[in-house]
């Protein structure tokens, strides 16, 4: 770290060969950045993104500076790392536009009326209309304590008919005898 902050006379003529030069490959300035991305459904647990990303720059700064800081981002490698950072969240925004909305239930047996936990700052309004999934675990036959999840699309659907900002009551129609764990999915 030193030769960083107080580069030798040799480290000096180096460092100025390559900020001269476009020769980057040897400059031992280079700082990675390796990152692994994995996003998965919270209900299911369903792999949706799994990436690796990564990011070199220059390391050109004399003086100590934080990670995330102002000075950090005007660095070579900081912006870099900004950019990389970018990448990232558009790719993951992707991936999360294209999923449809889902809300766990709460019901019980028989019940007509159920809580729905999403609301107005979901988007939802009075008179939407949602499919029900159950969600079913099914243990292997093969290995100890393995688990898949599915999601089960049933006749059954959801009618809103009371939308508050974080939950909803529904009306259960196709169906009332709602037994197990059930989501409501947005088409």
């Amino acid at each position: 770290a030193d030769t960083t902050y107080n580069p030798n006379l040799y480290r000096q003529a180096a460092n100025l060969f390559h900020d001269v030069t476009t020769i980057k490959k040897f400059d031992k300035r280079t700082r990675v950045m390796n990152l692994s991305v994995q996003l998965r459904d919270g209900f299911t647990g369903e792999l949706l993104f799994n990436e690796q990303f990564s990011a070199s720059g220059i390391w050109n700064t004399r003086e100590p500076i934080g990670f995330d800081s102002p000075a950090f981002y005007k660095t070579h490698y900081g912006k870099q790392v900004a950019q990389l950072t970018e990448k990232i969240s558009r790719e993951v925004a992707q991936v999360i536009h294209c999923q449809p909305f889902m809300a766990s239930i709460d019901s019980q047996p028989g019940q007509a009326q159920i809580l729905l936990h999403g609301g107005a700052n979901n988007g939802l309004h009075a008179g939407d209309t949602l499919s029900l999934y159950q969600l079913v675990v099914v243990g292997s036959n093969t290995e100890y304590q393995v688990n898949e999840t599915r999601l089960v699309k049933r006749d059954t659907r959801l009618h809103l008919s009371e939308v508050y900002p974080s939950h909803s009551i529904a009306q259960v129609e196709g169906g009332s005898y709602l037994n197990g764990h059930y989501l409501a999915v947005g088409e």
